[in-house]
């Protein structure tokens, strides 16, 4: 066979295509395994709560409902963590569960269904999450699973800002949105009742660009807004160079939730 009647257009083409694809594998890979799938640290244990829906319907709108402890940590002042999140983040919300729990915070996650079918179990009626909280709250103290009715409000669930009437429960200590979905009446809601409710503390995390180098559509808007609607923007944190996974930032958002919570609550 003569070498040189080898079509090698076509081979190099075939080449090139196979480097692609290893390379698209590799980067695909990197960012499947970057974090654990699997807490480490053997003193937190995690307790599924899901059969509680049957008992408490209005729990109907959660996919999974977990109750993350620390063995070591009992303390009956400290507040826990209401942790609501989404189908799409389950790696992060692990790495950050973890480090509330290794800071002696007892976590209670709240994983969201996806959108279609969540507004099919909300139905028509608006979400009253203080009241949905209330009860699971004094359920588990009933149950002797947490020792407080006290808690911390930490939302990324990507959802409508719909937790305003948290700033009527006066067991909520504290409320952070990370990358929250916020219109300006939203916002102008959130300013009149922080005005109602000065002690109450409402905290926003956004990433700084959505997809590519395209701003936060939410930081826009709060940009646009006139400064007396937000009267202490030290309340609007933005995570600069951050997309919207935080990916590589991770660290950093946990850095800035952290010093929150100790701050206030």
């Amino acid at each position: 066979m003569d070498i040189f009647q080898l079509d090698w257009i076509t081979i190099s083409i075939l080449v090139l295509i196979f480097l692609l694809i290893m390379l698209i594998s590799v980067r695909i890979y990197k960012a499947i395994s970057r974090w654990r799938g699997f807490i480490s640290n053997s003193h937190i244990k995690s307790i599924n709560l899901t059969y509680l829906k049957s008992e408490l319907p209005i729990l109907k709108i959660f996919s999974s409902i977990l109750l993350i402890k620390n063995r070591n940590f009992t303390s009956r002042n400290t507040p826990h963590i209401f942790f609501v999140g989404n189908y799409w983040f389950k790696k992060l919300y692990k790495v950050l569960i973890e480090a509330f729990c290794s800071n002696g915070y007892n976590v209670i996650f709240l994983n969201l269904f996806p959108d279609f079918i969540y507004n099919f179990k909300k139905g028509k009626d608006p979400l009253q999450i203080n009241k949905t909280l209330s009860k699971l709250s004094k359920f588990l103290n009933t149950k002797g699973l947490i020792n407080n009715s006290y808690y911390i409000y930490i939302d990324y669930s990507n959802k409508n800002y719909y937790y305003q009437n948290l700033f009527d429960d006066p067991n909520n200590h504290l409320i952070i949105a990370i990358n929250p979905k916020l219109s300006k009446s939203k916002l102008i809601s959130f300013h009149n009742k922080s005005l109602e409710n000065p002690q109450k503390k409402l905290y926003f995390i956004f990433n700084h660009f959505s997809y590519l180098f395209l701003k936060n559509k939410t930081l826009k808007i709060i940009e646009k807004i006139h400064p007396k609607i937000i009267h202490d923007k030290k309340n609007i944190i933005s995570i600069q160079k951050s997309r919207y996974n935080f990916r590589y930032y991770e660290t950093i958002l946990y850095g800035y939730i952290i010093k929150i919570i100790k701050k206030n609550a």
